[in-house]
Order: C-alpha cells, then structure tokens, then sequence
C-alpha cells in the first residue's frame, strides 16, 4: 500500500523563524544500511529474510534481501539522494520480509526528519511495529553523510552560552541549538507548560511519543556550565536565565589586552638580562675553547705515541693462531642435538634430559652418538658434570668407542681407585692408575678433560689443572675410524671374547644384553660394561691434542686472543675505567 502523504515539517514555525533558520537542502545525500538486530519475527516458518525500504519525499530506494537474515541481518548497502530546493524533511525507514508467495511484511518501520540523520551520522536507530510507535521492533544501524547546505546552520558561538541542546529520545534527536537562539528574549529563554516543545520547536522528531522526549541542555552561566532536561509536557514554566557573552567577550578582550601589555613588559625585562647573560656566557666560553685548544693539541701528541705503541701489539695480535673449535659439541640445555656437527645423541633405556642436563641413574640409562664423520687419530675429550654417588665404582663417564669390537678411550669414575677419575681403555692397553685426589662433594660441577697426543702420551686435567700422572703406556693413541666410532655418555664399554663379538647389531646395546651381571668368568676377561650416575651438562671433542693453556681456555670461555686484546685495552685505558 501506499504511505499517507506526510505535510511539510515546518509548517508550525512561524515564517520569519523558518526564513532565519532553516534552508532548504541542496547537495547529495549517502544512507548506508549496515545492518539490524534484535529484529521482530513475522514469519511463522522457516527464517526471514529481511531488506530495508526508504522514503524521501519523491524518492523511493530499497536494499538488497538478506537471504535468511532473520533478527540479525547485514546489507551495508549505500543509497544516494540528490536533493534540490528539498523541505519535505520526513524520511520513512522501514524494514521488511521478502515473501516469495504472498505480500511482503513489515517488520518495523520509523518516521523522522532528515535533520535527525544530519545530527546523528552514525547511530543505531529504534523501529516500531508501526507507524504508531508503540511496539518495538529492533534496531537499524545507518550511516549518513550529506555533501551540501541547507538545513539547520551550525553555531559556532552562542552569543548567550549556549553549548548544545538535542531534542529527541535516545539516538533519535536534533541539535535545535540555532532555534533556541532566536528564542531567547530579555536573557532569559522561557518554555510555556501549555506548549510541547515538537510545537515550540515547529516539529516532532519521533512522533506518538510524549514521555519519552525531552530536551537535553548545556550552556554557560555564572562561568560555570550548566545542564538541564526538559520533558516533552510540563507542569509549569521553564524560564532559564542567560547572560549576554557579547558583552562579557568585550569585558574578557579588555583585560587579555592589559594582561598581554604586562606580559610584553616582562618579556622585554627577561630579553635584557638574558642579553647581559649571554655576552658573558660568550667570553668564558671564548677562553674555555682557547684552553681546549692546549689541552686538545698536548692529547693528540699523546695520541700518536699511544697509536705506534697498539699498532706494534696489533702485529702480535695477527700472527695468534686462531682458538681452537670442536668438532662435536653438546650443550644439554638446549637438547640432545650436536650443535656443530651431525653426531646427534641417541636416549637408551630411558635416558631423559632434566633441568638442562642429561641424567645418568648408574643402573641401566646412558646416551650413543650417531657415528663420527670424519677419521680422528689426535684428540681431546671435555666434559662438566657433577657426580651422583661418590662411592659409585667403574663408571663410563664420556668414552669414544673406535669401532664395534668395545676398542675405546674414556674418561672414568672409580675404576682404578675409588672416588677418583681415571683414563679406561680396553684392558687398560692405554691406561693405568694415575693417582689423582679424591672427590669430596657430589654437588660440585666439574670440569674434565683428557687429551691425546701422537706419540701416545695421554693427560687428564680438572677444573684446567693436570690431574695426577701423565700416560704414556702405547706409542700411538686410539684411531677412531669414521662410520664405525661413536661417542658413549654413562657407559664404559668393555673388550670381550671375540666368539661374542657380532651377536648383537650394537656393542654397546650388546654389553648390557649379553653381560648383564658382574660375575667374571675368567679374571683376566673382564666383560661387564659398568655405568655411571651423575648429571652431565655440556660435553665437546676435538681433533687434536689441546695444550695446557688452551684447555684453560676452552673451560673459561677465552683464548690467547682475547688476552692479547686486554693488553692492548690496558695500553688505552691503564686505569682500568669505563670509557
């Protein structure tokens, strides 16, 4: 059905008021329907499928349908109006249910002025059931934007302080501060309770709602701001006084203008002395640079003298052979992974990394690397670890293993001696009894180390110490033959009767499976793989022998290198002071 034609808004408002206030709108109008909720339910089966309607004077514009939309729909749909010489202000939204077999429902609709839109560009709007306004029916999210004049012109300054007033209820009102300007007569600005404000306004932005619009006002009084509501009907008078701001501006302009010939008269007084400060700033600083220059001259002799002396020390420095670098490097706070090489660790039995450290029980647990990838005659071995039991007796700490026939050299525990570390080889072919100290605590982390040299000579050191006697029982070290050598951590490997060798794919897996108690068969045929308990941090081996100094280094961290370089820091700074 057609909508009953909506009279003009403004013909309450008297001629004169309507010619000095409002113009009639010219330029494009954009209504962008973004989307709904809480909608009302008109359709019995199924889902609706909402779309939006509006109505403007002449034009007519609908969105598209959303297709099972129901109570919360989306269309962000824009409509365009051109508008020209336009004072039909009423805007009919309604909100429908496509209906593919019968007409289509209304499920809310709203009437308001489009002044309403000017003030509110992005808002949810409330819609009724109809054109009464008495049921709800959900909201509609509209954004407007006009491009043009006319309409209600914006105050930038009340001449009576007046901040803002929007009449309405809720989203649904109009900022009527330029009515409210011609209305105030005498400073004083007075609402008759005989009159509703959509007739003291010339219009009603939600129509067959009286209680629920008021009149929301802010402005100035006393130099203090002040707010009040006032509802649709009254029971008596509202009078509110006003004060003339024209004439305070003139009284406010009067004194800015004394207080900035005062603050000009300061402002000169401050330039002088500063202009006096600055004259004698310029002379001492005129003399501190002359004295700078001496001192700058005495220090860049100083200069040259210190840079001959460096780069004598920088010659020393060039010719230092580079630090050593391991080939195989585990650093068990970030995994069982070679950090340098591909000799990754393999878990046995249960073999677990805890707190940063691999962790041995001494019973069945320990760790095998994935074969050598290179051949390794000269060799240094290095660990830092803590023991579990100082009484344990036996133990593998860290052993290489040559081949698959239990060949190997290695740092153990209590073998020889108890609570002492000794070198293991295979029937002791490399090793013997070195008599090193006792270990006294089990909580302390020790640093080992044993290197092996081509003449077959073999030291141990702790903590970058030599730990009791040199070795030197074979004239060749151990070959580590690539593909076949690996590196056992919690293990010490024994040489058995060549009828064993080969029952098992792995000598290592083999000695805890074929040799599994401690009882000799023969005395001089000591098979028994023993294990260690204790926790093992980091752990690295390199391909040649290291000397004294250097093992020193590679526990601390440092090098030959770096203390060159602090003896050049010290020829800089001799003080030892940060620079």
């Amino acid at each position: 059905k057609e909508p009953v034609a909506v009279p003009p808004l403004l013909s309450p408002l008297p001629a004169r008021e309507m010619a000095s206030v409002f113009t009639p709108l010219n330029g494009k109008l954009t209504i962008k329907a973004v989307s709904a909720r809480d909608l009302h339910v008109v359709q019995s089966l199924g889902v609706q499928d909402p779309y939006c309607r509006f109505r403007f004077g002449k034009f007519k514009k609908a969105s598209k349908v959303d297709k099972n939309g129901g109570k919360f729909p989306t269309w962000n749909q824009e409509f365009s109006f051109e508008l020209k010489e336009e004072e039909n202000m009423m805007l009919e939204i309604t909100v429908m249910n496509k209906n593919n077999l019968a007409m289509d429902d209304i499920i809310g609709t709203l009437e308001i002025p489009i002044f309403v839109l000017l003030s509110n560009n992005q808002e949810w709007f409330q819609l009724y059931r109809s054109s009464r306004n008495r049921y709800k029916a959900g909201s509609i999210y509209l954004d407007t934007k006009f491009e043009g004049n006319g309409g209600l012109p914006q105050v930038a300054s009340s001449r009576y302080g007046l901040l803002s007033a929007r009449y309405g209820m809720g989203s649904i009102c109009v900022e009527v501060l330029p009515l409210l300007e011609i209305k105030v007569q005498g400073l004083s600005l007075k609402i008759p309770k005989d009159q509703n404000l959509s007739e003291y306004f010339g219009f009603d932005p939600l129509k067959h709602h009286i209680s629920g619009k008021v009149l929301d006002l802010h402005y100035r009084f006393g130099g203090e701001a002040k707010s009040v509501q006032i509802a649709e009907k009254r029971d008596a008078d509202v009078v509110i006084k006003l004060e003339d701001y024209a004439a305070r501006q003139e009284e406010v302009k009067e004194a800015a203008r004394k207080d900035a010939e005062a603050r000009h008269e300061r402002e000169q007084s401050r330039l002088e002395k500063e202009r006096v400060a600055a004259e004698k700033r310029a002379k001492e600083e005129a003399e501190m640079r002359q004295k700078f220059k001496a001192e700058r001259d005495e220090a860049m002799a100083k200069t040259k003298a210190l840079r001959r002396m460096i780069a004598n020390q920088l010659k020393g420095l060039r010719s230092i052979a580079p630090p050593p670098h391991p080939i195989a490097f585990w650093d068990f706070s970030k995994g069982v992974q070679d950090q340098v090489g591909g000799m990754h660790l393999k878990l046995k039995n249960g073999c677990s990394v805890q707190g940063g450290a691999l962790v041995l029980d001494g019973k069945k647990t320990y760790a095998e690397s994935l074969p050598f990838t290179t051949a390794v005659l000269t060799k240094t071995i290095m660990i830092w670890c803590q023991v579990g039991n100082i009484k344990q007796r036996g133990g593998g700490l860290f052993c290489v293993q040559a081949d698959g026939n239990g060949c190997y050299d290695g740092i153990v525990y209590g073998e020889h001696s108890p609570e002492t570390w000794g070198i293991g080889s295979e029937f002791n072919k490399r090793s013997s009894h070195i008599k090193g100290l006792k270990e006294q605590d089990s909580k302390n982390t020790i640093h080992l180390a044993v290197s092996y040299e081509a003449d077959g000579t073999i030291t141990i050191y702790r903590n970058g110490e030599r730990y009791g006697n040199r070795i030197r029982k074979s004239t060749n070290p151990l070959p580590v033959l690539s593909k076949k050598g690996v590196v056992l951590f919690g293990l010490r490997p024994h040489c058995v009767d060549t009828s064993l060798i080969g029952k098992t794919k792995n000598f290592a897996e083999g000695a805890l499976g074929l040799f599994g108690s401690r009882k000799k068969t023969n005395p001089k045929d000591d098979i028994q793989p023993r294990l260690f308990a204790g926790k093992i941090m980091k752990a690295c081996v390199y391909d040649r022998a290291l000397a004294d100094q250097e093992i020193v280094d590679a526990m601390l961290g440092t090098s030959e290198y770096d203390r060159t370089f602090n003896d050049i820091l010290k020829l800089v700074n001799p003080e030892g002071e940060s620079s």
